[in-house]
Parts: C-alpha cells; sequence; structure tokens
C-alpha cells in the first residue's frame, strides 16, 4: 500500500474539517477496497503536518490495518486505550486504537451513547479522532458497524471507487 501525503484533495478535505468544526470522523464505504484506510492515512498525516494531534481507531475488523502496537502509559486506566500502532512492515507509526477482540466490549460499543463518551474522552487528549471502520455490508459479531460509527462522529466521509460502487450503493449507504 502506498501512502498519499499531500494533495489538493486532501487539503480540501481537511480544510472543509477545519471551517465546520469536526474532530470526530468516520470514513465509510460500501464494499471493501474502495480506499477508506487509504484516505484515514492519507487525512491523519495531514493533520500531523498541521501540528495537531491525531488518534487513528481501526475498527475495521474486516482488514485491519494495523499489526502490532506498544501501549502508552499514560492511558492504561482506559478501556480502549490509545497506543503506538504500526503497520506490518513497520513502515508507518500512529498514535491508535484497534477494535476490542472482546464481545462484552464490542456489545457495549455497540449501546447508544457508550461509543459517544468514548469518542469525547479521547477528545480530551487529541485534536481529530479518525475511524477506518468495515464496509457498510460487514455487519457482524465481530466487529461495530460503520452505521454504529457514522451515527457517533461529527462528519462521515464515504469513499467511492469509480466504475464499481453503483448510484443505488451510494443511496443505501447515505
Amino acid at each position: 500500500m502506498s501512502y498519499i501525503t499531500l494533495s489538493n484533495e486532501i487539503d480540501s478535505v481537511y480544510s472543509k474539517l477545519l471551517t465546520e468544526h469536526k474532530r470526530s470522523i468516520a470514513v465509510v464505504a460500501t464494499t471493501a477496497g474502495e480506499g477508506v484506510t487509504s484516505m484515514v492515512l492519507a487525512l491523519a498525516r495531514r493533520i500531523l503536518l498541521s501540528g495537531q494531534s491525531v488518534l487513528v481507531v481501526d475498527f475495521n475488523s474486516h482488514n485491519p490495518f494495523f499489526s502490532s502496537s506498544i501501549c502508552l502509559p499514560h492511558f492504561q486506566q482506559q478501556d480502549l486505550p490509545p497506543r503506538l500502532l504500526t503497520d506490518e512492515r513497520h513502515q508507518l507509526v500512529m498514535t491508535g486504537v484497534q477494535a476490542p477482540n472482546s464481545k462484552s466490549k464490542l456489545l457495549h460499543l455497540r449501546c447508544p451513547g457508550k461509543l459517544e463518551k468514548q469518542i469525547s474522552q479521547w477528545l480530551n487528549d487529541f485534536d481529530f479522532v479518525i475511524f477506518d471502520t468495515t464496509p457498510f455490508g460487514q455487519v457482524n459479531q465481530h466487529n461495530i458497524p460503520a452505521q454504529r460509527v457514522a451515527a457517533a462522529v461529527d462528519s462521515c466521509i464515504l469513499m467511492v471507487l469509480s466504475g464499481v460502487t453503483t448510484d443505488v450503493m451510494v443511496q443505501e449507504s447515505v
């Protein structure tokens, strides 16, 4: 996977988030492979380059990006503590959160108000929180559905792959 560094499109998204005071963002898609993780990473890098802090939340249990983590002592008392996360090739390190493995924690976060409370806690420590979500069609007992994450955040970015994502898919997602 190549990482987008800077582009007018990423700058445009970043500027819109700033002007509209959107600090918690879910990047969503109808199916896998539409660029959700690439957008999350590009936006996170853009935020970091501006001198602000960002927490990347990898709730994409269908295809998680981060493979290993290092605990950060300051956050150990939290239910979902931020950690230093890295990809499998160790080319990228970011502060992030991985989806919980515990079924009870997953069910807890699905309840109305619980994820919102967690996001509020994260926003006390970070300027932005960006979610990498599973595709809309990948709802199962092992994830937090993208629909649930979308309902909890300030703003959503819907990724659409030209020539693949149909108008009907976009309408159903919206």
